[in-house]
């Protein structure tokens, strides 16, 4: 019976001190900006960015919106009679960036026109010059761009991290969100799940094998490859 209960204490510790890393590892604050390690691995992603980006409608506009904490990279997809609707603004995942829409931008499109962003601090085209530290400091920056959109109103929605954002900007009182929508939010309704904490620790340390952590981002997302 000792034993059991040694035993029972100990997985309840390290699985406490897993959750503890792998949040850490999602919402992680420090003094370091979001960026390339090197001029070999930025021009590898930037090649694959653009090979990514040929698969989706081609933009009617791309341009960037200067903000508190960086410079931030957004595109506009129009299909020709919504021009009248208000648009919908889509925030990815974490580690994802414009490109992860593919799927699912040409239906959207076919309602409103869609404005996609990379976002600050994750990998894409966006460029952070500020630390991000807060959850207010999320909030700045994506508010800086939603004011700069030149429509009165926007709808957002968000995956993931990214409907966590949409979430915390418009407590923020962000005054021109009409609706949200959310898909599969982190930390809005609830923690994420032990077996999903457990899949992101090799998926995000850069020690493990690439196999495994392209296998562990693949189980995260259905196998479509989203950023969780």
């Amino acid at each position: 019976m000792k034993g059991k209960l040694i035993k029972s204490v100990i997985i309840i510790v390290v699985t406490l001190f897993v959750m503890l890393i792998a949040v850490g590892i999602l919402f992680r604050h420090d003094d370091k900006l979001g960026g390339f390690t090197t001029e070999e691995g930025e021009s590898e992603f930037i090649e694959a960015y653009d090979s990514a980006m040929e698969a989706l409608p081609k933009p009617t506009e791309e341009f960037w919106v200067e903000t508190d904490f960086g410079k931030v990279k957004v595109y506009k997809f129009l299909e020709e009679g919504t021009e009248s609707k208000t648009p919908l603004l889509l925030l990815p995942g974490k580690s994802a960036s414009t490109p992860m829409w593919e799927p699912n931008l040409k239906d959207l499109m076919k309602d409103r026109p869609i404005y996609t962003i990379d976002l600050l601090g994750e990998p894409g085209l966006s460029v952070q010059t500020k630390s991000i530290v807060t959850a207010t400091d999320q909030a700045v920056w994506l508010n800086n761009v939603i004011e700069q959109l030149p429509e009165e109103t926007i709808h957002l929605a968000g995956l993931s991290f990214g409907g966590w954002n949409a979430v915390n900007v418009t407590l923020f009182k962000s005054a021109k969100i009409a609706s949200l929508t959310l898909i599969d939010p982190v930390y809005v309704f609830g923690p994420i799940p032990l077996k999903m904490i457990l899949a992101s620790i090799p998926a995000s340390i850069p020690v493990v094998p690439k196999p495994i952590r392209e296998k562990m981002c693949l189980w995260q997302t259905n196998n479509v490859g989203f950023g969780i």
